[in-house]
């Protein structure tokens, strides 16, 4: 009955009444890099009309907060780390001012993470658009982060606020691309999208609306 001796001076771990039981070890989270990939200042702000699919340019971020906790599941130490990121991203400029805009897909890192078509959106994903109509106001996210004397509007541009997303599992700042729509647009051609960028000289454009063609 050695065995059972053993057990009541508590020598065989947790499973004995009144036994010690040690903390569990928390991993270090993995660094977060926190270079932004699009914050060149001087950097060029396509202008648009009728759809596109574009890549974003970051122009807020405020600290990253990178929050581990454990908890217990059975015998098992379930460790997660998340690392949560908010910002504001700017696309392009609306060739058209007071133009209403949607976004259809928006992409993290390639990564579809919302598609409007198939209602779809990811786990967690959090974030208004703004289309630059002279009637948006400033965005609670960044409201609350920096105070409302602090915050402009940023009308006259297509831009998406991100409020905490997490880019653990990327582990960097991602590249962020979306679709846009434009409302006014005659038609929708969902497959094809345009993109005009660089300098622009608005007095040598020439629109022409039924082919869908702009010429400068």
């Amino acid at each position: 009955m050695s065995g059972l001796a053993d057990l009541r001076k508590g020598t065989v771990g947790h499973w004995v009444q009144g036994g010690t039981q040690t903390a569990p070890t928390v991993p270090e989270a993995s660094p977060i890099q926190t270079t932004l990939p699009t914050s060149a200042y001087g950097q060029t702000i396509p202008v648009v009309w009728g759809k596109c699919r574009l890549p974003a340019s970051y122009i807020w971020v405020p600290p990253i907060v990178t929050v581990t906790s454990t908890h217990t599941e059975w015998w098992d130490t379930i460790t997660t780390t998340t690392s949560l990121m908010s910002c504001r991203l700017r696309f392009a400029r609306p060739l058209v001012p007071n133009s209403t805009w949607t976004v259809r897909k928006l992409y993290s890192n390639g990564a579809l993470i919302y598609g409007a078509s198939q209602g779809y959106r990811a786990k967690g994903l959090k974030f208004r658009t703004y289309d630059g109509r002279s009637t948006q106001g400033r965005d609670p996210t960044m409201v609350s982060e920096e105070g409302e004397s602090n915050v402009s509007a940023h009308r006259g541009y297509l831009d998406i606020v991100l409020t905490d997303f997490d880019i653990q599992g990327f582990g960097a700042p991602p590249v962020f691309e979306a679709e846009w729509i434009q409302d006014a647009a005659s038609t929708h051609d969902y497959d094809t999208f345009q993109t005009y960028s660089g300098e622009i000289a608005f007095g040598q454009m020439i629109p022409v609306w039924d082919q869908g063609k702009l010429y400068g």
